[in-house]
């Protein structure tokens, strides 16, 4: 059986997700999730027919990839990095990696990586983001965050009329119309949360409208999980 390119553990919405990704751009990826139920799960619904591989022990996963091993953990940042590290290690070589994806802090991720370069094995700090939109993205769904907040718009400054040459505005006001100072806090979650959808992801047949929907359902129903 052909070796995978990359293994990846933790199956949460951003690590199917990172996992789907890498898939489409050619990559073999082999999954381990902690609670193996969701490995089985995912094989049969979102990963159905794609060139990804289960597993339902580390040891599994370590013997499913091509060396040197390339091993993504997209876990919670703390204890459960440093448990996967203790697990993984058994079973690893010299000139293995493993990439902590969780958005560690950085110390620990210092401390990690001179702990494993004692024992030859390469380790990278990084993280993957995007929250809600990142998911969305990631569903091939094009979208943007939303606006700022009207009452934190640079439009009320008056330098900002002069410079666009609209001085006469403020001919109308014996001051500067300062709203900065207003709380709108309701306003500014709402405009902080939108996300924005190009006119044109809308114009499409009913079929693109139900992915569009069943996308945003997904990421709405596993926001809790989302980075």
């Amino acid at each position: 059986m052909k070796k995978c390119s990359i293994g990846l553990i933790g199956l949460a919405v951003m690590g199917k997700n990172l996992v789907l990704n890498m898939e489409k751009h050619r990559f073999s990826v082999a999954v381990f999730n902690r609670t193996v139920q969701k490995v089985d799960a995912f094989l049969k619904e979102e990963a159905k027919e794609r060139n990804i591989v289960g597993t339902h022990t580390i040891e599994e996963l370590v013997e499913a990839l091509e060396v040197p091993r390339k091993i993504i953990l997209m876990v919670k940042a703390g204890k459960p990095v440093d448990d996967f590290i203790d697990k993984l290690l058994p079973y690893l070589k010299s000139g293995d990696l493993i990439i902590d994806a969780g958005n560690s802090f950085f110390q620990d991720t210092i401390g990690r990586s001179n702990y494993l370069a004692e024992k030859n094995i390469l380790y990278i700090g990084t993280g993957v983001s995007g929250g809600e939109e990142g998911a969305l993205r990631a569903e091939g769904i094009p979208c943007q965050g939303g606006y700022l907040p009207i009452n934190r718009s640079p439009m009320f400054k008056k330098e900002n009329w002069e410079k666009a040459g609209m001085s006469f505005y403020s001919r109308f006001l014996e001051r500067e119309f300062d709203v900065s100072n207003i709380k709108t806090p309701i306003a500014d979650e709402t405009f902080e949360r939108i996300i924005e959808f190009p006119q044109h992801l809308l114009l499409g047949d009913k079929e693109d409208i139900d992915d569009i929907v069943k996308a945003c359902q997904k990421v709405s129903e596993n926001a809790s999980e989302l980075r």
